[in-house]
């Protein structure tokens, strides 16, 4: 598993600088490292010094995050433990997107993903697509679940723009598997919930084939 170290400036590179950053999700915003590698960092744990713009706090933040950190430890309910252990999962798996973590002053702030060229969003993509290709790109998606929990990787919001696909090749990844709604272990809960999601998702998505609409909600 690789660790990326950063100090003050690449972080706040990282987050701001436009000529990096490709996308900002719920959970993060990606930026650029290098020809085959994002780094995603999760700016809402730092809210003080993100929203405000003003990082002379920021070793101040981070040490406070620490120390909640160091009291989960115990628990393995810690960010640092519970990213090791859904990297650990996902090099079993076909979905290998996750492949480190992002460190500041000893706090896991981010993800290290691997960079797919020529993928898109689902919901950017979908209207393109030949009904025949989005019936490939279900049975993908289906696959690519239900992989994961083989895995024990349960992800909780499964949604249109948590895929990308590659138009080409049809090829599917998916997305922001490192947010809350994703849940690592073996977890009975956790598989009764993921079914009805993945029941609703293909309702949704079969309905818009069905449809054949012009739009996504």
């Amino acid at each position: 598993m690789r660790i990326i170290d950063l100090d003050k400036k690449q972080l706040i590179n990282f987050l701001f600088d436009s000529h990096l950053i490709i996308g900002m999700g719920s959970n993060g915003i990606v930026s650029t490292f290098d020809n085959e590698t994002l780094i995603k960092i999760h700016y809402k744990d730092i809210p003080n010094s993100y929203y405000s713009k003003d990082f002379t706090n920021l070793d101040k933040e981070i040490e406070e995050k620490l120390k909640i950190e160091k009291k989960l430890e115990c628990f393995g309910l810690n960010k640092a433990n519970i990213l090791k252990q859904l990297i650990s999962h996902l090099d079993k798996s076909n979905s290998p997107l996750i492949k480190g973590l992002v460190m500041y002053n000893g706090y896991t702030i981010g993800i290290i993903m691997k960079k797919y060229s020529k993928y898109k969003a689902l919901n950017e993509i979908f209207l393109e697509l030949t009904n025949d290709e989005k019936m490939i790109v279900r049975d993908r998606i289906e696959f690519l679940l239900n992989d994961l929990v083989k895995n024990d990787i349960y992800v909780r919001d499964i949604k249109f723009d948590n895929f990308v696909i590659n138009k080409d090749t049809l090829d599917v990844k998916i997305i922001d598997l490192d947010d809350q709604e994703t849940v690592v272990g073996n977890r009975a809960h956790a598989k009764e919930g993921f079914m009805k999601n993945l029941e609703k998702f293909f309702d949704l998505y079969d309905s818009y084939i069905d449809k054949n609409t012009n739009h996504l909600k």
